[in-house]
C-alpha cells in the first residue's frame, strides 16, 4: 500500500511518524475492541469446553440399557400398586396384581418394592404366594451371602410378608435359621427371622428367651426391632404382651411408640396404648430407622407411626382426633398425608375436623390433598367406622 509521507497519513487512518505509521484514536478503538471481542470469545469456548467435559465425567445420567429386560413402564406400575393400595384387596384383583409384579420379581430388580406391595395386596392370601416361595429362598441366600447388611428392604419386606401369611417351605426354612444365628445381631432381619420361626413354632423356648432377653437389652436397637418383630406376628405373640406392655414406659420415644403399636396388633387394646400414642403426636419427631425403606430414603419418625395406628384403630382413637387434625400444620407430607387419612378412618365430623380437612385439600401435596379429599367425602356422607381391633 502506497501512502502520501507529506500529508502523513494513510488511506486506512494511520499516521506516520518518523517513516513508521502509528494508529489514530479510531483505529485504536476499534483495535482494542477487537482484542477485547476475541479475548472473550476465547474464555467462553474455554470455559464451556471445561464445563462440557466435568458434566460428561461427573454429573452425566447413565445411559439406558436397551437390552434392560424390565422395563420402565413396570416400574411405574410397581409404584403405583404401591401408593394405591389402602385397603385390603380381593383374591381375584391380588392375583392380577402378583401377576404384574412377577416379572420384576424374577429379574431380581427392585425386590424390596415388589416386596413390600405383595405385603399390603396379598396379606393373609398365602395361596398366591405358593408360585413365589421358591423365588424367595434363592432372594434370602442371595442376601445372606452378598456385602450388603441384612436389614436391606429387599429380606426385611421378604420376612415381614412370611410371618404375616405363616408361610414357608423347608428351603426357607434352611435360610431363616442362618439369617436368625446372623453374626451382625443388630439387624432388623435377624429378630424377624425369629419371628417366622415362631410362626411355625409357637412353643420353641429358645426362640421366646431371645426374644425376652433382647427386649430388656440395654441397647435401645435390640429393643425396638424386637417389639416391631414381635408386632408382626399379631396374636401369635400374646406371650410377650407384658414385656412390651413394661415398655410403654421406656425412656426412649421411638420404642414407646413402637412397643405400643406392636401391643396393639397383639391384643387389640386400643385403651392400654392410647395415652403412649397420643404423647407422642405432642413431641419432637424422632425417626425410626428399623423398618424396612423400599421405595425411597425416607425414614418414618414416631410421630407419623403414632399417626397411622390411630387411625387403624377408627372409632376407638376418636378422642385423639383433635390432636392428629392439629399435624395438618406439620413440615413432613407424609405427617399430614397419615392425618389426613386417619381422621377419615376415625370418622369423627366435628365441624372444626371438616374445617380442618377442607384447608388440607388445597395442600400443596397432591397425596395429602387427594388425601384429604377421600376424607371429606367418607365424613360428609355420615359413614360411621366401628372400632377396630387390629388391621
Amino acid at each position: 500500500m502506497v501512502w502520501n509521507r507529506s500529508a502523513g497519513h494513510c488511506p486506512c487512518g494511520w499516521k506516520v511518524l518518523r517513516g513508521r505509521a502509528r494508529p489514530t484514536r479510531l483505529a485504536s478503538a476499534i483495535q482494542l475492541f477487537i482484542g477485547a471481542i476475541t479475548a472473550l470469545a476465547s474464555i467462553c469456548i474455554m470455559s464451556w469446553g471445561g464445563a462440557y467435559a466435568f458434566s460428561q465425567t461427573a454429573t452425566s445420567e447413565p445411559a439406558e440399557d436397551p437390552n434392560d429386560p424390565i422395563a420402565k413402564s413396570e416400574y411405574d406400575a410397581v409404584a403405583a400398586l404401591f401408593y394405591s393400595i389402602r385397603s385390603p384387596i380381593e383374591p381375584n384383583r391380588r392375583r392380577e396384581i402378583l401377576s404384574v409384579l412377577m416379572p420384576v420379581l424374577q429379574q431380581r430388580r427392585d425386590t424390596g418394592v415388589v416386596v413390600q406391595v405383595m405385603t399390603q395386596a396379598l396379606q393373609s392370601d398365602s395361596a398366591a404366594l405358593d408360585p413365589v416361595l421358591p423365588q424367595f429362598a434363592r432372594i434370602l441366600d442371595s442376601a445372606r451371602r452378598s456385602t450388603l447388611p441384612l436389614h436391606e428392604s429387599e429380606p426385611c419386606c421378604l420376612l415381614r410378608l412370611l410371618v404375616l401369611t405363616h408361610t414357608g417351605t423347608p428351603e426357607l426354612a434352611v435360610e431363616i435359621k442362618q439369617i436368625w444365628h446372623d453374626p451382625n445381631d443388630e439387624n432388623y432381619a435377624a429378630p424377624l427371622a425369629a419371628a417366622v420361626l415362631l410362626t411355625w413354632d409357637p412353643a420353641n423356648k429358645a426362640l421366646r428367651e431371645w426374644f425376652e432377653q433382647r427386649l430388656r437389652h440395654l441397647k435401645v436397637r435390640f429393643r425396638a426391632t424386637s417389639a416391631s418383630a414381635l408386632g408382626n406376628m399379631g396374636k401369635a405373640a400374646k406371650w410377650a404382651a407384658e414385656d412390651l406392655r413394661r415398655l410403654l414406659t421406656d425412656p426412649d420415644p421411638t420404642v414407646r411408640v413402637i412397643a405400643a403399636s406392636a401391643l396393639w396388633k397383639i391384643n387389640g387394646d386400643s385403651s392400654a396404648v392410647l395415652p403412649t400414642l397420643r404423647a407422642a403426636l405432642k413431641e419432637s419427631p424422632t425417626s425410626i430407622d428399623l423398618e424396612p425403606r423400599a421405595l425411597s430414603a425416607w425414614a418414618p419418625t414416631d410421630v407419623y407411626v403414632a399417626v397411622l395406628y390411630l387411625g387403624r384403630m377408627r372409632a376407638a382413637a376418636s378422642g385423639a382426633s383433635g390432636d392428629v387434625a392439629a399435624l395438618l400444620g406439620s413440615s413432613d407430607s407424609y405427617v399430614r398425608s397419615a392425618a389426613v387419612d386417619a381422621l377419615g378412618a376415625i370418622g369423627d365430623a366435628r365441624p372444626e375436623i371438616i374445617r380442618a380437612l377442607e384447608l388440607a385439600a388445597s395442600d400443596k401435596d397432591s397425596s395429602v390433598a387427594y388425601g384429604a379429599n377421600a376424607s371429606l367425602k367418607k365424613l360428609k356422607s355420615g359413614v360411621r367406622n366401628s372400632p377396630s381391633k387390629q388391621e
